[in-house]
């Protein structure tokens, strides 16, 4: 079965896409559940990438943000701009389906903006286990939402690496990390640039009333 790609279905969620091929991918999400949760997350953005988002920042937030800023500083000689990106759809803010009922959160799907990148990720924990994973992708809306490669990805606990990779050729990329408390994302999106999500633990909490 071919799949399509993730600025497919932003473009169809936009109204960008011509009738026919947009029918074709109707079909298409309608039996494939991957394509269905990633056109429902594009649908969602559409509607709300355009409201801004007032409010108190956690107090675990706070002190990621402080950490970056003190425990990331520049080499002599160098100088980098750090930024932290907006989150812009979280999948666990959407009202839960009527009679479902979950033991257990399932996984979690964020997208954030910082200017022209665009990170998409999936969180997710291991029933049973400390483990949990990290999937994503790095793209450009500047450059036709074309995955970003070979862009450095690491995963902190305060000042400290929990885990680090870098995106492939998509602008993919995967973790798996133990528990911790402060984390943060950093990708090093340029030479001069790096951006911060900040992942505090409140991350896993269920929402009251399910």
């Amino acid at each position: 079965m071919k799949h399509f790609a993730s600025q497919d279905w932003a473009d169809l969620a936009r109204g960008l896409v011509k009738s026919e091929p947009a029918e074709t991918m109707k079909n298409h999400a309608s039996a494939c559940r991957d394509c269905a949760e990633e056109l429902a997350v594009w649908s969602q953005v559409t509607k709300m990438g355009g409201r801004e988002r007032g409010y108190e920042p956690p107090s675990g937030v706070v002190r990621i943000v402080k950490t970056a800023i003190i425990g990331t500083a520049p080499v002599r000689g160098t100088s980098r701009i750090r930024e932290f990106a907006q989150l812009v759809f979280d999948s666990f803010r959407q009202a839960q389906v009527e009679g479902a009922r979950s033991a257990m959160p399932g996984p979690r799907q964020l997208l954030y903006r910082a200017g022209a990148i665009v990170i998409d990720m999936r969180l997710e924990e291991r029933p049973g286990s400390d483990r949990s994973s990290l999937l994503g992708q790095v793209f450009s809306s500047e450059n036709n939402d074309e995955g970003m490669n070979e862009v450095p990805v690491h995963l902190l606990s305060g000042r400290d690496e929990v885990a680090k990779t870098q995106t492939n050729l998509f602008g993919e990329f995967h973790l798996e990390y133990d528990k911790a408390k402060d984390l943060q994302v950093s990708l090093a999106v340029s030479d001069t640039k790096d951006v911060f999500i900040p992942l505090d633990e409140s991350i896993w909490r269920t929402p009251l009333g399910n």
